[in-house]
């Protein structure tokens, strides 16, 4: 049986990505650009390229290329506000939603260090780190879906269509981490 393909058409800002916030409170935001549908999980070891990341730049290039790993960098709901000197109404615009650079950051060492210990006998250890990690981060969370595609010429065949970035590289990290 071949292996498992995951899926998941996502989406990058064409304008690109800039963090913002305070030292305490950094979030990776886009610049409002036209989303650009991707593909980013038809390259298997995507997440290598993740546990290569270290800093802010680090991050908002892969961002960049991939798109924001959580959720959908734009919310449509639009906010009312009123200044507060002459309460007249500020014309409403979509509300630009982050994620936490620091909570990435932390994503990223984490898939470098389950990486680092899959060589011998660490493989064990890093399942097990693998295992609480995943607890820890998104007890009864989905990462996605099991389903059926056609495919033209191979008939049917099993895809896991991913919920986010962040889950679809989990999934492919998976099978190089568990214990033997």
């Amino acid at each position: 049986m071949g292996r498992l393909e995951i899926n998941l058409t996502w989406f990058r800002d064409s304008k690109g990505y800039k963090i913002v916030g305070s030292e305490e409170s950094r979030k990776i935001v886009g610049r409002g650009g036209t989303l650009i549908a991707t593909q980013p999980l038809r390259n298997d070891a995507l997440f290598l390229a993740f546990a290569k990341v270290k800093t802010d730049i680090d991050l908002r290039q892969f961002v960049k290329h991939y798109g924001l790993l959580e959720k959908p960098s734009y919310d449509e709901s639009y906010a009312t506000a009123f200044d507060v000197k002459t309460l007249r109404p500020i014309p409403s615009r979509s509300v630009i939603r982050g994620e936490d650079v620091e909570d990435h950051l932390k994503a990223a060492r984490m898939f470098h260090e389950l990486l680092a210990l899959t060589s011998g006998s660490g493989r064990r250890m890093a399942s097990r780190c693998l295992s609480n990690w995943i607890q820890e981060r998104m007890l009864d969370e989905r990462l996605g879906s099991l389903g059926l595609n056609f495919a033209s010429g191979a008939g049917l065949k099993m895809q896991l269509v991913a919920d986010s970035l962040m889950n679809g590289m989990l999934i492919q990290l998976v099978p190089r981490i568990r214990a033997e």
